[in-house]
């Protein structure tokens, strides 16, 4: 019973994050993509370099972030159940 318990428990919650992560994902790399194109269609590329570097190190941290909590929320929820029992 405890087993298919935590399995149920750990399912539903990734299931939940990692659909909306997908949206901000997207959300964030096609609001990047946008600033990119509009800074190379506006500026040098003096100017595009650091911005490109800017933008890139941004996408890191976001995706790091959402694999954290993807990755932490689970744990969380299976030692709260390994507790209980």
């Amino acid at each position: 019973i405890t087993i298919t318990t935590t399995i149920t428990i750990i399912t539903i919650p990734t299931i939940i994050i990692t659909i909306p992560t997908i949206i901000i994902i997207t959300i964030i790399t096609t609001t990047i993509t946008t600033i990119i194109t509009i800074t190379i269609i506006t500026t040098t590329t003096i100017i595009i370099i650091p911005i490109i570097t800017i933008t890139t190190t941004i996408i890191i941290i976001s995706i790091t972030i959402i694999i954290t909590t993807i990755i932490t929320i689970p744990i969380i929820i299976t030692t709260a159940i390994i507790t209980i029992t």
